[in-house]
């Protein structure tokens, strides 16, 4: 079967209790560099997608890649098996689902 649209790349992000979370997606800045005024963006939905529980957008975004953090004190409420996506929205582009996957929580 032919899959049409874009597949994101499939991910996990692994949240610890009292940690902050923090990743930064490089791209190849030389032949593939994010363009000024893209957009990256975490969103995290409930275990069975129906709800939007939080987004943040990259802190930084730069020729070379995007920087995402979320604080402890902000992910504490996001439960075990949640599920996320990353956008990418480069201008004068479609956005398009980047990263997706699957929130896991570690509470040691």
């Amino acid at each position: 079967m032919t899959v049409l649209g874009h597949v994101p790349t499939k991910a996990e992000i692994l949240l610890r209790r009292g940690c902050d979370w923090t990743w930064f997606i490089g791209v190849d800045s030389e032949d593939d560099p994010l363009p000024d005024d893209t957009d990256v963006t975490l969103y995290v939905y409930s275990r069975d997608n129906t709800e939007l529980l939080a987004f943040w957008p990259a802190v930084t975004v730069e020729p070379g890649g995007a920087q995402l953090q979320i604080y402890a004190d902000d992910h504490a409420a996001i439960p075990d098996g949640a599920k996320f996506t990353i956008v990418l929205a480069k201008p004068g582009y479609p956005k398009t689902p980047w990263f997706e996957g699957r929130v896991s929580k570690a509470n040691r």
